[in-house]
């Protein structure tokens, strides 16, 4: 493994000694850094239109072991460029620091997340659901429990619901969605296929979609009516900070909920003015 200090300075040094096919993908790196640290090799081969192993020879060219050594050099460079909100915890930091450090963690990662949600898409999101006939939530692998509590939810506040984490399940209610219907997505990386088709297809029958993602690559991927994107810093090659991400995507669904909550109320109220008139 080369030594590397500035990782697209060596991307640009070894770029004459790259393939055209290789080329395409050092410039979709060079453009797009921050995004690249959250896409698979998989999803960086079919965002450059070349096959994985052109990504692995390119990786190779450059210097790197491999695509997982190349993403290991690169994470912590992005995050030093643009300064991290979270705090890494060491093998010898005392329990009551580890604890600070995981309560502070959670505390910025959710304030920076709802500083880049407004509060019209909340809105538009909760009266959606509240006017239409059915809501469905889908999720997998960890975003599969926060789709279940945020139907559980739904169905709490008496709107119809339903969360679903299989994927030919997906595949067939999703499908079935029409005009009078809402799908919500989730996805913390943005690469779950099943979830980007599901909100694709809801779209194309003309059901009203939002996905809840960490990857701002996935307004591109899929034309949701509302993307809300999560604030989790990528300070690992997965991209997951075991409950973090969980926990965040929940602060957005509460969002939604107390939204929710606020609009029955109100109807409630609205019904008991015209039952005493």
């Amino acid at each position: 493994m080369a030594t590397k200090k500035n990782i697209l300075h060596l991307i640009t040094n070894k770029y004459s000694k790259m393939s055209p096919a290789e080329k395409a993908v050092a410039d979709y790196i060079l453009k797009n850094p921050d995004e690249v640290i959250l896409l698979s090799m998989r999803a960086l081969a079919e965002k450059t239109n070349v096959s994985d192993n052109t990504v692995l020879r390119f990786c190779r060219t450059s210097g790197f072991s491999g695509y997982l050594d190349f993403k290991t050099s690169l994470i912590p460079q992005i995050i030093t460029q643009k300064g991290s909100i979270y705090q890494q915890i060491e093998v010898t930091d005392q329990f009551t620091l580890q604890k600070k450090k995981i309560s502070e963690n959670i505390c910025a990662t959710v304030t920076e997340t709802f500083k880049n949600i407004v509060e019209d898409d909340i809105t538009r999101i909760a009266q959606k659901i509240t006017s239409s006939s059915f809501t469905v939530v889908v999720g997998l692998a960890g975003s599969s429990g926060v789709s279940l509590i945020f139907s559980d939810s739904l169905l709490a506040l008496g709107i119809p619901g339903v969360s679903i984490s299989d994927r030919i399940e997906i595949q067939r209610m999703c499908s079935s969605l029409g005009e009078n219907s809402v799908l919500i997505g989730l996805t913390h990386m943005g690469e779950t296929q099943e979830v980007l088709m599901a909100v694709r297809r809801a779209g194309e029958n003309d059901a009203f979609t939002v996905i809840i993602s960490n990857n701002i690559a996935v307004k591109q991927e899929v034309s949701a009516d509302i993307c809300l994107l999560t604030q989790v810093p990528t300070t690992s090659v997965a991209g997951v900070h075991f409950a973090l991400p969980r926990i965040t995507q929940l602060s957005v669904v509460e969002l939604i909920l107390n939204r929710l909550a606020l609009f029955i109320s109100k109807e409630e109220e609205i019904g008991r003015v015209s039952e005493g008139d």
